[in-house]
């Protein structure tokens, strides 16, 4: 894990690419000191978040969280999913609960994609503290959706 982390972090502590040429923009950075400038500005805001998303992840988590460095661990639910299924020997829940005793154990933050803001109050509840609450596509239709019926609604006489 101690590589993970450092394949994040740029030089000196790390060993990520420096091929960061367009990052600096966002932050206002131009000129020739732009990409320097740009990681002294972000080394320290750098997550290291390590997604678990397989049966062989979760049963290596207590040793990927021993060898230290990770800011939180994100659970890939559906991926996780399939590959419980795929293990045939195993429940869904029984991996989530060891997940989540493998992180409190480490006092490392837990967390998880939401389909909905309802199952991020739930995830929240149930001490996940890093939650997607939908994917973008989901938001985006969602959106489209109700504004589609808004403009149905809508009474029009036409000439």
């Amino acid at each position: 894990m101690r590589d993970i982390e450092r394949m994040c972090r740029y030089p000196p502590t790390g060993k990520r690419s420096m091929g960061a040429f367009f990052a600096p923009n966002a932050f206002g950075l131009r000129g020739p000191r732009a990409v320097n400038d740009y990681v002294e500005h972000v080394s320290n805001d750098i997550l290291v978040i390590p997604q678990i998303e397989s049966v062989e992840g979760a049963a290596n988590l207590p040793s990927i969280l021993k060898a230290g460095g990770m800011d939180a661990i994100f659970v890939g639910p559906y991926d996780l999913n399939a590959s419980v299924r795929a293990s045939h020997d195993m429940q869904i829940q029984d991996v989530m609960v060891h997940i989540e005793q493998s992180a409190k154990d480490s006092d490392v933050p837990l967390g998880i994609y939401a389909s909905s803001g309802a199952a991020a109050g739930s995830r929240l509840r149930e001490g996940y503290t890093l939650l997607v609450a939908a994917s973008d596509i989901e938001c985006l239709s969602s959106s489209a959706a109700d504004n589609l019926d808004r403009a149905r609604s809508e009474t029009r006489h036409y000439r």
